[in-house]
């Protein structure tokens, strides 16, 4: 398998918060452990040119590529266009480190609340997604939405709107897999339409499981069947990175260092997805 098997960061900032710890504090030791696991490379939020810099030698040192990065922000309201500014400042300082790719979760009315947008507001957003996207092809980078539970709501109204408003001008779709399965109402029927439905947009995609409902500290077989997944997005061609996003929640067994745990994920991702 040729893919790179990546890492996104969330399950990290978790490990280090439990502790009273910053993740950004502890970058090198979390870059050696995913590169012992034998994992090839990292999906990284960057917050300012010194960070980028830093971040920059650490992944060289640690010998992990950065093919995207991460940025969330508010913009469905009428000061959309300093978020995409930020983003796009956030997309350059990516570049610099090698990634053509910038994933964005347009942020919730309330993170803690189901609260939904309305139409005007969903226009407004998938807007600021069109000029988002034609503002990073400019510097020859791609935007792949990425979504949480919040956007399936209603029909999943939002999740398809800005799919389908953004499709002429070219924006992806970054797959996080176990989000759309959740927001469906731990739905497997609806995880696989999603695929056959933008499949061909995917660029990127984050790999999450749960055992009966609450996630679980590595990759394994559990709730979500992937094999059909694979099937359905082999069809595609896609070849894009395959970024292991394990993460905590109450009732998460933890019964394995952070080593072990992403060895056994990088283990189960090669066997998953070259099947």
């Amino acid at each position: 398998m040729s893919q790179l098997i990546g890492c996104a960061m969330y399950h990290w900032s978790q490990y280090f918060s439990d502790r009273h710890e910053n993740l950004s504090e502890h970058w090198d030791d979390a870059f050696a452990v995913i590169h012992d696991a034998g994992i090839d490379s990292c999906e990284l939020t960057i917050g300012s040119e010194r960070e980028a810099e830093l971040l920059g030698s650490l992944l060289v040192k640690n010998a992990l590529a950065l093919p995207s990065v991460y940025a969330g922000g508010w913009l469905c309201g009428d000061n959309w266009e300093e978020t995409a500014k930020s983003m796009v400042q956030q997309a350059e300082w990516g570049k610099s480190l090698g990634a053509d790719t910038l994933v964005t979760n347009p942020d919730p009315i309330d993170w803690n609340a189901p609260i939904d947008k309305t139409d005007a507001q969903l226009r407004r957003q998938a807007s600021a997604l069109k000029v988002l996207t034609n503002e990073l092809k400019a510097i020859d980078m791609t935007l792949a939405y990425h979504t949480h539970a919040s956007e399936m709501r209603q029909s999943a109204r939002e999740f398809h709107h800005m799919l389908l408003a953004t499709r002429e001008v070219g924006m992806k779709f970054c797959l996080d897999f176990h989000w759309v399965y959740r927001g469906a109402g731990n739905s497997q029927v609806a995880l696989e339409d999603v695929i056959e439905l933008y499949g061909d947009r995917v660029a990127t995609t984050h790999i999450r499981q749960s055992q009966g409902g609450i996630w679980s500290e590595s990759l394994e077989d559990g709730d979500v069947d992937y094999a059909p997944l694979v099937e359905k997005l082999k069809t595609t061609g896609y070849e894009g990175p395959l970024n292991i996003e394990c993460a905590r929640e109450e009732g998460t067994q933890i019964a394995s260092s952070m080593l072990e745990a992403y060895t056994k994920s990088r283990a189960w991702v090669q066997s998953t997805f070259s099947a």
